[in-house]
């Protein structure tokens, strides 16, 4: 996952992030799980170019992640309102989300947090759109 550093710049400055654009893993590197509600209302209310929207989803999923293993149980409400912005760009965001599946993983030990959510997401979606295209 590769973002432009001209888009990362933009998230930056829109989320007044502490960050370079020359991070390796940016969206790792700023994650924050005390932010994700920002980020999300955010990314639902804003008319934005979809490279940042790509950049805003990923920076959504590993402050989730991160969420997750501050907490003990995953917040449904949360959760559901990062899947409707998932759903906003039907597909567009499999490639990431297939990132996060670690579909060859089965030890569930090497598994990020979010996995089991993101495998349930796409094996749903992909069951949505082969049954409605038939």
């Amino acid at each position: 996952m590769f973002f432009n550093k001209e888009t990362i710049t933009q998230v930056n400055e829109l989320l007044h992030l502490k960050a370079s654009g020359d991070e390796q893993e940016w969206p790792l590197e700023v994650a924050d799980s005390d932010r994700i509600i920002e980020f999300l209302y955010l990314a639902e209310m804003l008319d934005i170019w979809f490279q940042i929207r790509y950049a805003f989803i990923a920076l959504i999923l590993y402050s989730y992640d991160k969420y997750l293993g501050e907490h003990s149980d995953h917040d449904k409400y949360l959760w559901d309102r990062i899947e409707k912005l998932l759903d906003r760009d039907a597909g567009r965001f499999n490639e990431l989300l297939n990132r996060w599946a670690l579909w060859d993983v089965e030890d569930d030990t090497d598994l990020f947090r979010l996995t089991p959510l993101v495998r349930t997401y796409l094996t749903e979606f992909q069951q949505k759109h082969t049954t409605g295209a038939s």
